[in-house]
């Protein structure tokens, strides 16, 4: 006869039982693997507000006088269904060639794998540039509020006398996609087309030009980065140690003068704080500064997830980054994405060393191209 516990709160404080209760079907693991891209972005949601609830309810039982039963009850429930997301999201993550890439990096965990691949569509991107501006890493666009961006439209109208002519120059203005500004504008949630007019014009750039989920989970990123630059393994987090460092010499050196003073002049800081004194002194406080080493190493993180997913979609060579097809960077300075070799250096670069431009590579990997024709043998002159 089995033991019945005298009341619900009779749960065992004590992880390894907890683990050993989260058991998974075959039917649940085939499940899921066969997970959509929203039903993914609801689980890592979720993940994350379990992980809140679990920490909340470590923080009152270490508060506790008394121990309290329900509290240890509910740390537990949340705890399970954390570890049991987290599972899920790790199965669905190696199910993917481009989900084992990032489980393959240290520091990259399962949840942020797979919301990275519910996230970013390698379809729907042109370059690494268009993950990092989608992400809330490009600092060429800008997000305003209403009353500005209607103060905005309503000028470019009065100078191009016609809305459809103002579009491009506010694009140009707040570094918004033409495209996606006119989608936007002119096609209603249910994907009905409907008139091009300033005041849907003004809605469509007061949206946010950036993916908030995704930008926070890129944070999440970037602070296991931190958490683990110490560690051999990990090679996003030595980059960062090693940007930092840079960006700390370059700060001390007082290179962001011209930049701390343009800070001031557009922030309203209304108390002394550490940082206003550091912009007035001509320096970047160290938050400043730590972010930016940050924010290079995950704009160089989405630039190797952009080649990965190009070849393992494609089955080709991705494109070549700009800064080598077209500016003056040496091979050299490239840096290839970590565990993933699925081309060799000689497929990017010519043999004397230097890169390949945009136009040359897709010609020459044009399957359509038609092949060249042999060359009759000429016959010897008698």
């Amino acid at each position: 006869m089995s033991v019945v516990p005298k009341t619900v709160l009779d749960f065992p404080d004590d992880e390894e039982y907890l683990l050993s209760t989260i058991k998974l079907s075959k039917d649940l693991k085939d499940a899921a693997t066969k997970l959509q891209t929203k039903q993914v972005r609801y689980f890592v949601d979720r993940y994350y507000q379990f992980q809140h609830e679990r920490t909340r309810a470590d923080n009152q039982i270490k508060e506790a006088e008394v121990p309290n039963e329900l509290l240890t009850f509910a740390r537990g429930h949340a705890w399970k269904l954390e570890s049991l997301i987290k599972r899920t999201m790790g199965i669905y993550a190696e199910s993917k060639e481009v989900g084992q890439w990032l489980v393959s990096n240290h520091g990259i965990g399962p949840v942020i794998s797979a919301g990275l691949l519910a996230h970013l569509d390698i379809t729907k991107a042109k370059s690494a540039g268009s993950f990092s501006r989608f992400a809330g890493l490009d600092p060429t666009v800008e997000w305003m509020g209403k009353a500005n961006v209607a103060k905005l439209v309503t000028e470019e109208i009065k100078t191009h006398k016609k809305v459809e002519q103002a579009v491009a120059p506010l694009c140009l203005r707040l570094g918004r996609s033409f495209d996606s500004v006119m989608y936007q504008a002119t096609t209603k949630r249910d994907g009905t087309i409907r008139g091009l007019t300033k005041d849907n014009l003004t809605k469509a750039l007061c949206r946010q030009p950036w993916n908030a989920r995704l930008k926070v989970l890129l944070w999440k990123l970037g602070d296991s980065m931190v958490k683990h630059r110490n560690h051999e393994k990990c090679f996003y987090g030595k980059l960062y140690a090693k940007r930092k460092k840079f960006e700390i010499d370059r700060n001390l050196a007082g290179e962001h003068a011209d930049e701390c003073k343009r800070i001031l002049a557009d922030k309203n800081f209304n108390k002394e704080t550490i940082a206003k004194k550091a912009y007035q002194s001509g320096i970047f406080p160290d938050g400043h500064v730590d972010m930016r080493a940050r924010r290079q190493v995950e704009k160089l993180f989405l630039s190797h997830l952009f080649q990965v997913m190009y070849e393992s979609t494609y089955n080709r060579p991705a494109p070549i980054p700009w800064v080598f097809a077209w500016a003056d960077h040496d091979f050299y300075h490239y840096l290839r994405p970590p565990n993933w070799d699925k081309f060799p250096d000689e497929v990017y670069k010519k043999p004397s060393g230097e890169w390949k431009g945009r136009a040359e590579f897709e010609e020459d990997n044009d399957p359509n191209k038609p092949k060249p024709k042999a060359k009759k043998p000429r016959k010897p002159k008698k």
